[in-house]
This record gives structure tokens, sequence and C-alpha cells, in this order.
């Protein structure tokens, strides 16, 4: 709490910060537990054999350590699981064997063998026991995600990372995010927006500050919404990166654009790089905890849409127009709604987006979502606007819709749309 200003560790805030409803993110939650239990079930029953123990035991220490691991797992839920498949049920299954040495059984000369023989056989008959992996581990299907953003990750990594491929001479995961850190490391110091902060980070060295787009390892990004609420994978919540952001880490000075985010960062900056012994830092943790400034994060990250009729939004932008040119819509960070005069059917929508953006276009009828289609940038050397004709799904524009919300993301944190227009109805 002391030297990093909060209670709990990054990830914590990075997981439970992210703007989606609670309910999909608990539903999640459930298929970690159901993934665990197909994959490999012996864990999940060893835990829960351990928790059955401690009401046996009746120990203050046991039922301590019990009601550990239920909170763990009620946390686990919380947040919706994890990527990898098992990795949130290590340290339960570590704290249930412990619990399990504590029973009153004992077990001696041929009946010690008797455990022993047990979880030989369990752990053998495990479909991926380690002890029978060879170099080709990976290359089988292992390396899939499944359809809930789950993934054996050993099996995702082993190619680059398995020490029976290991090779003299090679640079060590041999991984391409190995390869990119090595690469930033030449390039010297500087700051980078990017994911993969561990085999990246290593190879990148202490001279490279990298902005996780996770927003696992930097406070203010474990503090903003997930950019697209309606496409995400667990564990992988993507943050943009304010504008002025990386300027302000670079040159230690706060640069970020926008005033309510700014004052956000100034008082942040206290707690991750100000002295350690000051008053000030006292009391900017006692602030920052108690909720003080969360209406400064609340006025950026979700400020009121943008709203324009129709008449207003359908005057079209000649592409390359400046995306800050007069009459060109800017975005705050909830986006542009488009309000129709009327129920529409139209099956073809033409907008000018910025160009070096992802955007992401929400069609509603009243209060009810009818469908949704996300725009993603394309990497050509083209400045100003793009036009692109959006072809909506059938069940879209036969519902109708009265109102198109435009939402940028994972671009520049500078959106912008030049115009919507309507096109033919659909048959």
């Amino acid at each position: 709490l002391y030297y990093y200003g909060f209670p709990f560790p990054n990830t914590y805030y990075a997981k439970t910060h992210t703007g989606i409803p609670s309910g999909e993110i608990l539903q999640q939650g459930f298929l970690y537990f159901l993934d665990s239990l197909r994959i490999n079930p012996i864990t999940l029953l060893t835990i829960f054999i351990g928790l059955a123990s401690a009401f046996v035991i009746r120990s203050a220490r046991v039922i301590a350590v019990a009601f550990g691991i239920a909170l763990f797992f009620i946390y686990t839920l919380r947040v919706g699981g994890d990527f990898m498949s098992g990795r949130f049920f290590t340290a339960p299954l570590v704290c249930a064997v412990a619990l399990l040495t504590q029973l009153p059984i004992s077990l001696t000369g041929w009946r010690s063998l008797i455990p022993i023989t047990l979880v030989l056989v369990i752990g053998l008959s495990s479909p991926k026991a380690p002890i029978f992996s060879t170099e080709l581990y990976g290359t089988a299907g292992e390396n899939e995600i499944n359809p809930f953003g789950i993934a054996d990750e050993r099996g995702w990594y082993y190619q680059g990372t398995g020490l029976m491929l290991m090779k003299r001479g090679t640079v060590y995961p041999d991984h391409y995010w190995s390869h990119k850190g090595l690469e930033a490391r030449d390039r010297g110091t500087g700051v980078i927006y990017d994911r993969s902060v561990g085999f990246m980070g290593y190879w990148a060295g202490p001279a490279i500050h990298i902005v996780d787009m996770f927003g696992l390892t930097d406070p203010l990004l474990s503090r903003l919404p997930e950019e697209n609420p309606k496409v995400w994978r667990i564990g992988h919540f993507v943050r943009t990166s304010p504008a002025g952001y990386e300027s302000t880490l670079l040159i230690d000075s706060n640069v970020v654009d926008d005033p309510n985010l700014h004052a956000y960062v100034d008082r942040l900056r206290i707690l991750s790089r100000g002295r350690l012994w000051s008053t000030e830092r006292l009391k900017t943790i006692i602030t920052f905890n108690t909720g003080q400034y969360e209406s400064l994060l609340q006025a950026y990250a979700f400020p009121p849409p943008v709203d324009v009729t129709y008449n207003e939004a359908d005057h079209r932008k000649a592409r390359n127009t400046a995306w800050d040119a007069p009459g060109v819509f800017k975005l705050n960070k909830n986006g542009l709604v488009v309000i129709l005069p009327d129920v529409s059917h139209a099956a073809n929508v033409e907008i000018s987006f910025d160009h070096n953006d992802n955007y992401l276009i929400t069609f509603t009828r009243g209060k009810r979502e009818v469908g949704y289609l996300a725009v993603e940038r394309e990497f050509i050397d083209q400045g100003g606007l793009r036009i692109d004709t959006l072809h909506l799904a059938a069940e879209t524009y036969l519902a109708g819709y009265d109102r198109v919300k435009i939402h940028g993301y994972g671009g520049d944190d500078r959106y912008a749309v030049g115009h919507v227009s309507l096109l033919e109805d659909g048959p």
C-alpha cells in the first residue's frame, strides 16, 4: 500500500476496471472452471477435497487457509478466470495439498504405497502428462485457443520455448517477441506501446519503457475500460494509450491532452514516480483509495456521447479531409450518436472515419441494440478521413434502427467522423 499506493496488485485493477458488464465476466469465470474440469479434473477435485478436510480437522490455521482458497475462487469468478487454462488454480491446489497433509491419517508399511500409487496413476493418465512430452508438443492442436478464449499456453509457446528444441547460438526463447525486444534494445532508450511485457520486456532491457496495452503493468491504463466491449478475450483487455501519455512517460512531465485525465495523471504520478518519504504521498494514498479522484477518471473514460441529428451528419466530406477540419465531428471516449428522424431499414451505411483508428458502430432501436459492426484500420499511408461503405447484417436492417452510435478505439486517441449517410433499404 505504501510503496505502490494501492492495497492490491496492479493486475487486480486491470481485471476489475474493464467496463464490461459483470454478468458477462461472471459467465466467463464459470467457463474457466468448466475448462479446468474438462482438461484436468484432478486439480479441482483435489482442491475441493482439501476444502472438505478443513471440516474434519477443525483447526483455526486450517480453516484460515480454506477460507483463503474460497476467497480466491470468488475472485477468480469475479475477474472471469484467465486465458491460461488452470493457471488460477495453481495456488489453491498447493494450499489444498497442504491441508490434506494435516488429516489425522497414518499409513505405515505397504499401506503407504497406496497414495503414492494413486498419485502416479492419476498423473500419468493425464492426456497431457509432461513426462510424455516430446519436441513435437504444440504441433498437434495443443496451441489452439478454445471458443471461450482459453488456451493451453504451454502448447501455444512450446515450439519457441521448449528446452528440447534449444540450439546453440540461438536467442532463447526463440520467439517473435524476444526478437522484437532485442530490436527495441538496439534502438536505445524510449517508450513504446505494446504487449508481451514478459518476453519483450526481458530482452528490451531497463532502458525501454513498455506501456502495456493490457494495462497489467501500467497504473493508468489498468484503470481505463476495455476499448472494444463487444469483442474481447479474457485476460486481454486492450486499452488505448491516451493522447500525450507516452510523451509524458518519455520526458517525465505531464503533457496528457485531456484536461480531466491530465489532472488525474498529476496525482497518480505522485504515487508512481514521486518521493517515497513525503507527507504529500501519504495524503495522496488516502485520497486515491477513498475515491476522491474517481470523478476525473470517469469524466475522461465515460463522458456523455456527442449527439447529432442525421441532417447534420449527412453532409458528405471528401476523402483525405483532415481529421480536425471544420465540420468534422471529434469523438470523445464515449463516441458519437447520430439520431435518425425515423426508424431506418437501410442495409448499407456510408461513413467517413479518421484513417488510423478502429471504430465500433452500434445500431439501436429505442433502448434495444439490434446489431453492431467493427471497422478495423488499414495500415496505409493515408492522411485524414477514409470513406467506408458498411453492409449491415440482415437481422439488423430488418429490425430497423433509429440511432447509430460510433465509438473509436485502438488508435491514437484522436477519433473523428466526417459524415454518416444511409444508403438503399434492404430487400
